[in-house]
């Protein structure tokens, strides 16, 4: 149980590493960058620098959940856009 609380742990350092991106242009544009490269250790390289801690695997299943999480809203809103359009 205690190695799943650590992965539930690690994980939501990612999504609040990702939050804390979104908040900073200059960060997220580095991220950005880091993920279109598939760079994974320099993303956790910039989130160690900013007191994050998680592993390569944590990285992996923290931006699945963020990926699943923003499905459902970027569908809406482009069927949002879709009906304007029509």
């Amino acid at each position: 149980m205690n190695k799943s609380l650590n992965a539930a742990q690690s994980e939501l350092q990612v999504m609040e590493f990702f939050a804390a991106a979104l908040q900073d242009k200059v960060l997220l544009d580095r991220l950005m960058e880091a993920m279109g490269a598939k760079d994974n250790a320099a993303i956790i390289t910039m989130a160690v620098e900013r007191g994050y801690n998680f592993s390569q695997e944590s990285l992996h299943q923290g931006l699945t959940k963020i990926f699943h999480l923003m499905t459902p809203i970027m569908q809406e809103q482009n069927l949002a856009v879709s009906e304007e359009i029509d």
